[in-house]
């Protein structure tokens, strides 16, 4: 069963998340000629950036302490990319009792 706090986080990041996306694909669209290689560039760059970079840095963060401060760094300069941070914001709330263990605190789905 899914408790109130994670279902509510997660709606506030598929609310953001629009929000956030469609005026960064507005301006990247503008990088292109063809509306069809703008449509593709643009999934497949959202698609590298949300899939590939969260799931790099997750695991930094659990690899080790010295990884996670590094993980912790690249991460802020990736929080730019709406998809990276959707991602990365389920995967925190999807993860929140490994992260507690791992890096000694007690989190909760609005802490990440």
């Amino acid at each position: 069963m899914i408790g109130p706090e994670p279902f509510a986080s997660v709606l506030i990041l598929l609310f953001l998340f629009g929000f956030a996306n469609i005026p960064l694909t507005y301006l990247l669209s503008y990088l292109f000629v063809g509306y069809g290689n703008a449509q593709a560039i643009i999934y497949f760059f959202n698609f590298i950036s949300g899939g590939g970079f969260s799931i790099l840095i997750l695991l930094l963060r659990w690899i080790s302490p010295s990884s996670n401060s590094v993980a912790r760094g690249f991460a802020w300069l990736l929080r730019i990319i709406p998809a990276y941070s959707f991602s990365e914001g389920l995967m925190n709330i999807g993860s929140i009792d490994l992260l507690s263990q791992v890096e000694s605190g007690r989190y909760h789905a609005f802490s990440l």
